[in-house]
């Protein structure tokens, strides 16, 4: 008799060792698989602290390996980074797609808010948060560098003219209080402030084509109104700015397997453990 086994369609590619070393990638991966089955959607996850250039040609690979045209989502949790990254990012989504949502299970400020300015759709639920998109600057204070709200300092320096015509007395009371800062770091905040806008306009020209020049101006001057950087935006005060949220229920049955997938990433690294990007047969890690 012959006892020999026939390898089947769905025995693992991988050696046994190798499988077993990297089982948690499998099972996320299979959950991606079992998302884009039920919903005839592509998913690629982008979990990590930071937006950086250097992602871009993993991003760009986790993307392009989904089928061309097929709608697209992005399942993003990060607390920003830069705003060109995120440029660079909804170009890769957009390319050739007339359908790009993103999904925000937890976080995506900053950065990451401007990326989801060029989406669609926002997927939002009562766990989700948005955040400004205020550029931050390294400013001195008391001999140490903080970061310092760019708007905060351009509005700070040239609020001083004004405040000198108007009670010329206490214009070196006013100085003094803006020590600390000099013309460069004055002009890399105006610098950053007026590309930020820019980076703005053109994200939701992307998501919104449509959209007149007042509306995209209130959903950009909307996200740069808060005063602290930490703030998160809801789903219904992101849909009151004019952002397009696609709002589930906690307890949809679409966000219950979102959810699901969201948290083995928080189980499996944390915040603080790299940078991954995934998809269906795909795991990019940055450290």
């Amino acid at each position: 008799m012959d006892n020999s086994k026939e390898s089947s369609a769905t025995d693992p590619s991988q050696t046994p060792l190798f499988r077993a070393q990297n089982e948690q990638r499998y099972i996320r991966q299979e959950a991606i698989r079992d998302y884009e089955q039920d919903t005839g959607r592509s998913l690629v996850v982008f979990w990590g602290p930071i937006l950086d250039l250097a992602i871009s040609g993993g991003f760009a690979d986790a993307v392009r390996d989904t089928p061309k045209g097929s709608p697209l989502d992005v399942m993003i949790t990060s607390p920003g980074g830069d705003g060109e990254t995120a440029l660079t990012m909804a170009n890769i989504c957009r390319d050739e797609r007339q359908d790009f949502r993103i999904i925000v299970p937890d976080i995506a400020k900053s950065a990451a808010t401007l990326l989801a300015l060029a989406a669609d759709k926002v997927v939002m639920s009562s766990t989700s948060a948005l955040g400004p998109i205020d550029p931050q600057i390294h400013s001195p204070n008391q001999g140490q560098f903080i970061f310092v709200p760019a708007r905060t300092i351009v509005e700070a320096i040239d609020g001083l003219q004004s405040k000198a015509q108007s009670n010329p007395h206490a214009f070196a009371f006013y100085a003094s209080l803006l020590a600390d800062l000099n013309i460069t770091t004055y002009q890399i905040a105006k610098d950053a402030t007026e590309r930020t806008e820019k980076l703005a306009a053109a994200m939701i020209k992307l998501g919104q084509p449509k959209l007149s020049d007042n509306s995209i101006k209130k959903i950009a001057d909307g996200l740069q109104q808060y005063t602290y950087h930490a703030a998160t935006i809801s789903h219904q005060e992101a849909s009151d700015l004019g952002i397009p949220v696609e709002y589930l229920e906690n307890s949809s049955e679409n966000w219950v397997k979102l959810w699901r997938l969201h948290t083995r990433y928080v189980a499996d690294f944390g915040m603080q453990q790299g940078l991954l990007i995934e998809g269906n047969r795909l795991s990019h890690m940055y450290r």
